[in-house]
Order: C-alpha cells, then structure tokens, then sequence
C-alpha cells in the first residue's frame, strides 16, 4: 500500500563523543536557597521540607506525555495518524488518518523540544524535504505546519526537522508543538502549535467515518474539541527504543534511553529521599553520576541518593543508595547541596511535575 516510503535503519551505533557526553555533562538542578539543616544520620530535619515547583519539575519530571513510541489514535479509537506520501512534483508528504494495523507509518517518536514542548518524528523518509547524508541514530524527519500556506488551513506534513548549527535544538517553531492532557483522561491530549499570533489545534476532519482523512490545523474550538475531532490518545506500541538512537538529544534534557523506556536522569542537589532502599554501596566521589547510572541500569530502581564521604550516617566514602520504593524527598538546603545528590528515575504513575 506504501511502496515508496522507506525506512531509516535503526540498528545505529554510539555517536563520536557521546560517551564523554554521557560522563560528565550531567543535568544537575541546584537546590533553592534554604536554612541550613541539621544533619542527622539519614534523617534530615531541614526547616522547610517543601519542595519549590522547580525542585518538583526536576525530581519528576515535567509532568505529561513521556518520550517514547506511540501510535497517535483518535478520540472515537478507530482511526490513527500515518504518514502518506504526497502526490505530484510539489506535494509534500502529509499526515493522514487511517486504519491502526501496527506498521512503521503509524509509529511516532515523541521527542522533548529544549525550547518547550515536543518533536514528533518517525523513522519514515519522506519522498520530498527529506533531510540527506548521514543521519546515524538520528530522526531526522518531522511533522510540520505545512508552510506557504495561502488559502484555508494548514495541513500537517512531513518533512525534515529544521536544526540549529550545534545540533542542540531539533525542530523549527512549526515543528514544536504543545501536547495538553484532556481532563480525566491521562492519555488523551490536543496537539496544537502557535501559527502567526493564534493557537491552532491539529484537527482530523470527518474523523469519525472511514476512509482516508486529512489532519489540518484549526482554532482550538471547544466543540471540536468535545467530539473529538481535536482529542488524541497516545498509545505506547510497545516497541524498544534503539538503544544510541537520539541519544545525546534526550540526555540534555534529563532523559536516559533503559531497559523499560526513555526514563528521568537528573541530579538534584540538596535532596535526600529517605526510604525504600534496597541496596547500598560504596562509591567515587562524583556527585551521583554513578549512582544515577546504577539506578537507570536497573529496572526494580525507582530512585537514588548518593551521600559524600562523612555525611549523615558517617561512611567514611561517598554512598549510592539505591531504591524500590520512593520516600517523600526531603530539602536539604544549599548547605547540603554537596553532600547529598537525588534522582527519581520511575516515578508512580500518580506523581507529576506540575
């Protein structure tokens, strides 16, 4: 039914330089400036336990959609978005609604954007617009406003993702798109983007009969949004993520590619997670990188908490503390912002970010 889409191979090798990457540039949130807490034998007693909405975000996430592999299904669960190819010299491919048989042009890539947001990608290269030369464990390839649009709406196309000259921002601002969860239902969301000075909600017309449908972007109606037609649940396909796939991109935004999914890998300074540990060992002194790596390794791990040499029980070296349970995290202050680094990777499904 596709015969000339192609498919970017995803068996890909480590990037030059990621592992030093992976090493040493490791997210670290700083703690909010604090009074001082009393140490005490892992049981901190600082004088505001409250965590601020930055040390939340950074402890679990920025809350909604998880990076990973979905198939993007509309409100009714009868259609899904996939990629056709375009018609004609000019025509771009384009994104469509269809039936929801598991095949690579109904699998998207949700990728965070640095700016905010998301990239939504897949391993489908387009027959126009398609980014060329070496794109090893790369997703080169985006969903797009269409642009030059002169006469009604704007179709959602496909095409190579715009990148800045570091490669350290993927996705131009038609290419970044805000997903908002549907009240009550965690796993329905609206896609918009912001076109010229107005919000515009991708929008599958017709969505509910059969046959193939056009994605467009449209006001955020509330009446379109009620029936459907601007409603998306993101279903996980259950398909691995390439292991070097993207790699360098996710972990500058405190993300590791494990075993079970994209997980959270970033460091807060000056918090403790008292609890849940299931083991305990010695370590360097390096903040918590090592710690943080053991526990993303691991998939019964759903938090961290390295201590320096000294600090709190009195272990003569630095201690990993590695958890299957996550305790309530505790401020330890700027005073303890060297001494005691956590991290929560698997979060419950109840916790958020904000």
């Amino acid at each position: 039914m596709f015969p000339r889409l192609r498919t970017i191979a995803l068996t890909t090798v480590a990037l030059a330089g990621s592992a030093t990457l992976y090493a040493q540039a490791v997210p670290v949130a700083q703690p909010v400036a604090q009074p001082a807490a009393a140490e005490t034998p892992r049981a901190l007693s600082p004088v505001n336990p409250d965590l601020s909405p930055e040390q939340r975000k950074n402890l679990y996430g920025p809350g909604g959609l998880r990076p990973g592999i979905y198939q993007i299904r509309n409100a009714f669960g009868t259609r899904c978005a996939y990629i056709e190819s375009g018609t004609g010299v000019f025509e771009q491919d384009f994104i469509a609604a269809g039936d929801c048989d598991p095949r690579d042009e109904t699998f998207f890539y949700i990728l965070p954007h640095p700016a905010g947001g998301f990239t939504i990608r897949s391993s489908i290269v387009p027959q126009k617009g398609h980014v060329s030369g070496d794109t090893t464990g790369q997703l080169p390839h985006c969903i797009s406003v269409a642009r030059e649009v002169m006469f009604g709406p704007a179709r959602a196309d496909y095409r190579g993702c715009s990148v800045d000259r570091q490669r350290t921002s993927v996705g131009a601002e038609d290419q970044r798109f805000g997903l908002r969860p549907w009240a009550g239902q965690k796993s329905w969301y609206t896609i918009s983007s912001v076109i010229g000075e107005e919000v515009r909600c991708l929008d599958l017309r017709n969505a509910s009969l059969n046959g193939l449908v056009d994605a467009v972007f449209l006001s955020c109606a509330d009446r379109n949004f009620a029936d459907g037609q601007q409603r998306f649940e993101f279903v996980p396909i259950g398909k691995s993520w390439p292991a070097d796939l993207e790699r360098d991109l996710l972990y500058r935004q405190g993300w590791s590619i494990t075993v079970d999914g994209i997980r959270r890998s970033v460091a807060v300074a000056g918090i403790d997670i008292p609890g849940g540990d299931y083991d305990s060992v010695s370590t360097g002194n390096d903040k918590g990188v090592g710690c943080m790596r053991k526990c993303v390794k691991g998939d019964i791990c759903r938090a961290w908490t390295w201590t320096a040499a000294d600090f709190g029980a009195g272990t003569p070296t630095p201690m990993c503390w590695t958890k299957s349970r996550i305790g309530t995290p505790v401020n330890a202050g700027p005073a303890n912002a060297t001494k005691i680094v956590s991290g929560i990777v698997r979060p419950d499904a109840d916790m958020t970010g904000g």
